[in-house]
Formats: structure tokens, C-alpha cells, sequence
């Protein structure tokens, strides 16, 4: 529609939203073309939008484990590589709304008690880096 009318994606987009920063004229020769298009609104990315203006930033999504199963939990991440891991998901976790925690499953803690440790705390992701018996054999 942009196209066929010379102008803009954006200005297709406020006239269709009959925002007063397009002339008249325009949003008119805009709103006949979408008519003629048989183009309609989509309610549900209308609300979506909705929601998003009204809400502003990403809320909370959930939780996020980083799983430390070292022998030395301190260990890993004076390793660069894992450091950087580490800063790396965290930022990505906490644009996306998410809270990222390291949990240390110490050695002589079995699978499914861990396994309850995160479904208690509401884990709602894992994050597994290299551990280090992998790196070591």
C-alpha cells in the first residue's frame, strides 16, 4: 500500500491510525486505498499494542537457573570464557523479563532432590554450561 501510494510504511501506519501528524488529505487517499484493499485491523495485534503502551517495560517473566555442578562451585567462573557466559545470559535473561540465579548442585546432592530444589523456587528455565568433569575427561 506504501508503495502503490509514493509514501512511507510509517506514514501508512499513522494514517491508518488517523494521527493527526498526517494531513487529512493524506490519511483520506490512505484510508480509501486500505478500504479498497480490503485491508482490516487485526484485533489481537491491536491489543497487543494496547497492552505494550500501556504496560511500558517487560515485567517479570520467571525464573531462570544457571546450574554450577563443579566439584569447586567457586571455580567456574574465573574462567573468562564462563564469566562471560555468565554476563552475557544474564543480560539477555533480564532484557527479556527474566531473573537469572546461579544454583549449586553440590555433588552429594542427589538428581531429584535438585530436581525439587527448582520446581519449589518456580524454575522456569535452565541454563547448563560446560561443567568441569566434561572439561577435564
Amino acid at each position: 500500500m506504501a508503495k502503490a501510494l509514493g509514501v512511507s510504511h510509517t506514514t501508512v501506519a499513522l494514517a491508518l491510525k488517523n494521527h493527526h501528524r498526517i494531513s487529512k488529505t493524506r490519511r483520506q487517499a490512505v484510508q480509501r486505498m486500505a478500504k479498497k484493499m480490503g485491508c482490516l485491523p487485526d484485533p489481537f495485534l491491536s491489543g497487543l499494542a494496547a497492552y505494550r503502551k500501556q504496560h511500558g517495560a517487560v515485567r517479570f517473566q520467571g525464573l531462570i537457573a544457571w546450574v554450577n555442578h563443579w566439584d569447586q562451585p567457586a571455580q567456574m567462573r574465573q574462567f573468562k570464557e564462563f564469566d562471560a557466559y555468565w554476563r552475557g545470559a544474564h543480560a539477555a535473561a533480564t532484557s527479556a523479563g527474566y531473573q537469572m540465579e546461579e544454583f549449586r548442585w553440590t555433588m552429594d546432592c542427589p538428581p531429584k532432590r535438585f530436581e525439587r530444589i527448582l520446581l519449589a523456587r518456580g524454575v522456569q528455565g535452565l541454563l547448563l554450561p560446560p561443567h568441569h568433569a566434561l572439561l577435564a575427561g
